[in-house]
């Protein structure tokens, strides 16, 4: 009786094991709760090996050794109840883009899908700025570095898209800023729903998906 009582407590332990582990060649990072300043807790979980997402604040040198980048499952970086933007303030982070797998991968990064939120989105302009030292200054949020309104970026659906090589990795800065112009009939609404960064990924399939290169991305006024 104690050897059957032996075998079947060692399948419930090779059960678990098993489900455990992870593959295959296309993915999508996960969510973590965020506030609406951008900061929020981090997940010492493993997920699985694929193009990653890491997040600081946008007042740290992303270059410096001793700058803590954060792992998300759950990218949120605004609350959808956040509602104290004031004209000219702004939300950023620093957000490194990693290949975690030794493979040529291709990604693509895309904010929120359209839905639920309020008029608020008009009001906000996105910006997305290569900084490759120091901090943020306001001074980085010029016309050139800006993608369109929260809405209109929201309707394109990707962000930016390319390829990175195994274990590579690159940063940018995104920043979230209500417009100086905006009116009063704007104060105090909330966003609406969460928005949140996410990445997807998959693996090249044949040689002519490599043209791009590693770490080519497309969008206005970042040239990595």
């Amino acid at each position: 009786m104690k050897k059957i009582i032996s075998i079947l407590l060692l399948l419930i332990m090779l059960l678990g094991m098993t489900s455990c582990t992870g593959g295959g060649n296309s993915g999508e990072n996960g969510d973590e709760q965020q506030d609406g300043s951008g900061n929020g807790d981090s997940t010492d979980g493993e997920g699985e090996l694929g193009v990653a997402l890491y997040f600081t604040a946008a007042t740290n040198d992303p270059s410096s050794e001793s700058t803590v980048w954060a792992k998300k499952y759950k990218n949120t970086i605004i609350n959808g109840g956040y509602n104290s933007f004031m004209p000219g303030e702004y939300l950023a982070f620093h957000v490194m883009v990693k290949n975690e797998s030794s493979l040529l991968m291709k990604y693509d990064l895309a904010l929120s899908d359209a839905e639920g939120f309020s008029a608020l989105i008009n009001a906000l302009d996105v910006y997305c700025i290569h900084i490759p030292d120091g901090p943020l200054e306001g001074a980085d949020l010029t016309s050139e570095n800006m993608i369109g309104t929260l809405g209109d970026v929201l309707d394109e659906g990707s962000l930016f898209n390319g390829a990175i090589a195994p274990e590579d990795s690159f940063n940018f800065t995104i920043a979230i800023k209500m417009n100086e112009a905006t009116s009063n009939s704007f104060a105090n609404m909330a966003l609406g729903a969460d928005l949140s960064l996410n990445v997807t990924y998959e693996v090249f399939k044949s040689e002519e998906d490599t043209k791009p290169g590693d770490g080519s991305i497309d969008f206005p006024g970042v040239d990595f």
